[in-house]
């Protein structure tokens, strides 16, 4: 009896994360450009809570948050924009 050939192919150890998901270079673009936005509101939150909270301008201190997810939305546009505001 002759061997079978199997096709088989054990996975390989050396293989990273991103080359295992099957993701698609503007997937990848749109997954960044996500994570450097909601890094943006990060810096801008902490940056209203630590350092603008002291500063007044006329009695009134800023509120650099909703302008940066007003700013967002002006670059997003109206359809992914609208589920950022909401989110």
């Amino acid at each position: 009896m002759a061997k079978r050939k199997y096709d088989f192919r054990p996975d390989n150890l050396r293989a990273t994360l991103l080359s295992k998901l099957y993701l698609t270079p503007k997937q990848r673009k749109t997954i960044l450009r996500w994570l450097l936005i909601c890094l943006l509101l990060l810096v801008a939150s902490v940056l209203q809570d630590v350092i603008l909270c002291r500063m007044q301008l006329f009695g009134a201190t800023t509120d650099l948050v909703p302008c940066t997810i007003i700013l967002i939305c002006v670059i997003l546009g109206t359809e992914s924009s609208s589920l950022f505001v909401l989110l």
